[in-house]
Formats: structure tokens, C-alpha cells, sequence
């Protein structure tokens, strides 16, 4: 599924009219889709349907949805928010001629018809205001949205949005106060970005594409899409029966302190849970003490160092790290900032072609404070933070990236540093430098546990390690992540679960990916 911005989609509209395929035949595709997505999945013959129809395209596409809804027996009102003239308007004049019930809510009375209409109904399908709004809801629409909320409340209805909630901003994902929350939201053309983030997505339910017939060319040019099932099994690196350790990778993970001295076990954990055939673990003497009992399968380099990761430690890269496909630094190192220096100064002279870099965690935290950090990164880098994290890289507050546009930031900020981006969140976003982005359709409170990340970073390196280029391994790491979460999510429910044991449900989700399943 690609996933535009509100302008790429007005682009690609403006494209395919130019080619001859126009807004009214866009238009016609655009109902009669939203026509048969509510027929499939709403009892829309047993129960009156009404339709509000805005003064834009949305409230064109709501009425071509009418007439094809009416024609197909189902009992249908549409209410206008203002009057519509049937010798300008032809979709308005073709649901006339049809004798569909039509009021026009600057009529005398009707907001009474329609609150007798509500009690009635079982479908409303909102198409009053559509992509292009960003500004607060006002005046009649802000009443007939409060009217359908309290209808609502008292009795359910099935709630359709015409490619979004009336009041969500597609680019944002920010919603209006009288935003309703849809059953069911058809969208035209793509996804848009607004769809993916919260509070938003939240509000949309299942989601359903319809095809207006925009130009593949043009549609191939966007490079934000939604991760599928289908594509991350094609990424899963191969297993040959006669593979030995060497052969699923060898990963050094730098992680740990005295403060927290689980983390690099529980990074570790995901990376052998991932498939990797030889993790070592570069952890300070108090951490490893305890780290070797939790998790005998590492090995562990020798470092004096016994509360946390020194220069001396970083020294350790230059002789040892071309012994390695992959490396990960951060997971509760406590920020140790001439650590991550040195051991960054050594990645890019002693590291071997292809050995790819995680930095997750404090490792982040330290490279904020390096002045021009994104020149100090070797090759192949995947930055991991969460929202606080990447706020710190920006120098900003946090409220700059949880109120900003994720999708266009983190992509923005992949193709300045020149590195792979994953960012934390509900549906987590995963940028390249050349401009891709994928979303991880994944939003679990069961993963909001501490150690999770760990693990996250854990999975990442692994699959790096095992030959995967930094997009790919991000973008399938997360999926797996995402997947163990919700297989274990039907053993825990939303609390509960601790980190280690997500780490346990890696290889069920790879099983699953193998297997066909989503």
C-alpha cells in the first residue's frame, strides 16, 4: 500500500486529469468504490443509510456513493451542509432525479429531521470535509458532528469516513475535538500519511484502498508504503542445512553498566532468538558477572572495565572488530561519551566492508552531544531512538517530534545524516538516505516495557549480521518485533510481559512469516 502526503495526492490527481483521466471519472470510481466497500462490510440493505455530504470532493464522492447504494436497494437520505444547484452539480442532480431523499441542512428545520433520521439509522457515512483541511472544525459542522457522536453513544451506528474522519489532519494525524471515531474509513488513491499517526489512527478503524485510476507511473515515484506480510518473507535471509556459525553471522554487541546490567542479556537474547550464529557480548566486569550465568551461549571479550565502557574498551574495536558481520552499541551503557567516540573513530577505519552499525539507546545519547554527529558514522548505520531519543539528535524539545509529522521528519533526517532510520512509536517508521520509508502497521501497549527497545536493537544487528543491507534489517526487524509483540499479546493480553520473554516469541514470528501468515 503507498502512503502519500496530502499535496503528493493532490499531484497525482492533477497528473492523471492531465492525462485525460479526469476529476469526474476519479470521482465515479472513488463512490462506487466506497459504495461496495460499505455493501461488504456493513448490513447496509437492513438499515436506513444516511450520507453527509460536504461542499468538496468528499461530499461528490458521498453522493455518487448514494446513487449506488440506492440502486443497489439499500434506503438512503443524504443531508448537505448547504444548499447544492442540480444544473451545476451533476452527481447532486443524478441522486434528484433518482427521488433520494436530499435536505440541505441551511433549510428551515432540518437539523430536527435529522436527529429523527439518527434514531433511525444504522449507517452514516461521513463526507463532509476531506483531506485538505487543517484548521479546527467550526459553526454547522461542528453541530452536525456532535449530533451524530451523541446519536452514537445512545445507540450504535456504524460509522463510514469518506477518506478520513471529518476534523484529522492528513499529513499530522492531529483530529478535531468532534472528530468521529470511524468503523470503517475507505480511502481513495492510497493511504495517507495522517492514517498512520496518532491521535488518527486511532480514529479510522479498518482501513480500505480504493483505485481511482492514477497513473502507475506516477504512484511508483512514492516512496512511503505500508510493510505487507508478503514482502518481509522475501527478506528473511536464508537458512542452507549444511550453514554453520560463521555462516548466520557473528555480532559484538557493546552494551551494559553497572546502573543496568541486563540490557546487553536481553539485546543478545534477540539476536540469537533471531538466528545469529555468534553474539559476543562487550560488557563491563559487574554486568558480565551476572550476564554470563543469564546467558551462558555468548562469549565475552575480556575489558577491565568494571562499572562501565571506557576508551580503553573502544581500543578494543581496532584489533578484534573485523572479526564480526555486524555491530550494536548503546543498550545501557549510561552514556559514556568518550566510549562511543572512539569506538565510532575505529568502526570506520578498522571495520570490515558490509559490517554494518546499530546505534541504540545511550549510544544515541552520546552521539547527540558529538558536534556534527551524522560526519562521524560509518558506513551502513542504523539509528534506533525513540521520541525522546530523536529529539536530542535535533537539539529540540520532545514535543518537536511527538507534535511534528513523523513520516516526513524521519525521512528527512535519513537522507541529511545519510544513515537508516527507525523510529519508535506506534507504527514505527523506517527511513533510508535515498528517500524510502516504511511503516510497521504495528501499535502494542504490551511492548511499552522497559527492555523492549533491547530487544528491538537485539533483532536488528542479527539480521544485519546475517547479510541483510541496514534498510532491510531495520524494516524486517521491526516486523518481527512487532509480530512477537502480538503473539504475545494473545498469551499476556496488553501488560505484563517483560522483555526477556518477548525475546522468546522472536523465532514463533519468523515461523509465522515462513508459514504465510501475516
Amino acid at each position: 500500500m503507498k502512503i502519500f502526503s496530502v499535496q503528493e495526492m493532490i499531484e497525482a490527481e492533477r497528473a492523471a486529469d492531465a492525462a485525460g483521466h479526469s476529476y469526474a471519472t476519479m470521482m465515479e470510481m472513488a463512490g462506487e468504490g466506497l459504495a461496495n466497500a460499505i455493501l461488504a462490510e456493513t448490513d447496509a440493505l437492513s438499515w436506513p443509510i444516511i450520507i453527509l455530504v460536504g461542499s468538496g470532493n468528499n461530499g461528490g464522492d458521498g453522493l455518487v456513493a448514494a446513487r449506488i447504494l440506492h440502486e443497489a436497494g439499500a434506503k438512503v437520505s443524504v443531508f448537505c451542509n448547504r444548499s447544492r444547484d442540480p444544473n451545476t452539480d451533476s452527481n447532486y442532480k443524478r441522486v434528484l432525479d433518482l427521488g433520494i431523499e436530499t435536505f440541505s441542512f441551511e433549510e428551515f428545520g432540518t437539523v430536527e429531521k435529522f436527529e429523527k433520521q439518527l434514531v433511525k439509522c444504522g449507517v452514516i457515512v461521513d463526507a463532509l470535509l476531506g483531506t485538505g483541511l487543517n484548521k479546527p472544525v467550526k459553526g454547522l459542522y461542528t453541530t452536525i458532528l456532535d449530533l451524530v457522536a451523541s446519536a452514537t453513544s445512545r445507540d450504535k451506528k456504524f460509522i463510514v469516513a469518506v477518506d478520513c474522519p471529518s476534523g484529522m489532519n492528513c499529513d499530522t494525524g492531529e483530529v478535531d475535538d468532534v472528530t468521529l471515531t470511524a468503523d470503517l474509513t475507505v480511502t481513495f488513491g492510497g493511504a495517507k500519511h495522517g492514517h498512520f499517526l496518532y491521535p488518527a489512527a486511532g480514529k479510522i478503524g479498518r482501513l480500505i484502498p480504493v483505485d481511482i485510476g492514477l497513473d502507475p507511473l506516477i504512484t511508483e515515484k512514492i516512496k512511503t508504503e505500508l510493510a505487507t506480510a508478503d514482502v518481509m518473507r522475501q527478506l528473511l535471509p536464508q537458512r542452507p542445512a549444511n550453514g554453520h556459525k560463521g555462516t548466520f553471522g557473528k555480532v559484538l554487541i557493546a552494551a551494559g553498566s553497572n546502573q543496568y546490567r541486563g540490557a546487553g542479556v536481553l539485546s543478545a537474547k534477540g539476536a540469537f532468538r533471531t538466528g545469529s550464529g555468534l553474539v559476543a557480548l562487550m560488557t563491563p566486569v559487574l554486568a558480565r558477572q551476572s550476564a554470563v550465568g543469564l546467558l551462558p551461549e555468548a562469549t565475552y571479550p575480556h575489558i577491565d572495565d568494571e562499572a562501565k565502557l571506557s576508551t580503553a574498551a573502544a581500543n578494543w574495536f581496532k584489533s578484534y572488530i573485523s572479526n564480526y558481520t555486524a555491530v550494536l552499541i548503546g543498550p545501557g551503557i549510561d552514556w559514556v561519551d568518550r566510549f562511543v567516540q572512539t569506538a565510532l573513530q575505529h568502526m570506520k577505519k578498522y571495520a570490515t566492508p558490509g559490517e554494518g552499525l546499530v546505534l541504540d539507546a545511550d549510544g544515541l545519547n552520546s552521539l547527540a552531544r558529538i558536534s556534527a554527529f551524522h560526519t562521524h558514522l560509518p558506513n551502513d548505520t542504523i539509528l534506533t531512538p525513540h521520541p525522546a531519543e530523536m529529539a536530542r539528535l535535533l537539539n529540540e524539545p520532545r514535543d518537536v517530534v511527538t507534535n511534528s509529522e513523523r513520516i516526513s521528519l524521519t525521512k528527512e533526517k535519513a537522507i541529511e545524516w545519510g544513515c537508516v532510520i527507525l523510529l519508535k512509536g506506534a507504527n514505527t517508521v523506517v527511513a533510508a538516505p535515498d528517500g524510502r520509508v516504511v511503516i510497521l502497521p504495528f501499535a502494542n501497549p504490551l511492548l511499552a516495557v522497559a527492555g523492549s527497545g533491547d530487544v528491538l536493537s537485539g533483532v536488528i544487528v542479527s539480521l544485519l549480521g546475517q547479510g541483510l543491507d541496514p534498510f532491510d534489517a531495520a524494516v524486517l526487524g521491526g516486523w518481527l518485533h512487532g509480530t512477537a509483540g502480538e503473539l504475545a499479546r494473545e498469551k499476556f493480553g496488553d501488560r505484563g510481559m517483560l522483555a526477556s520473554e518477548l525475546a522468546d516469541f522472536i523465532p514463533l514470528a519468523i515461523q509465522q512469516l515462513q508459514s504465510g501468515g501475516s
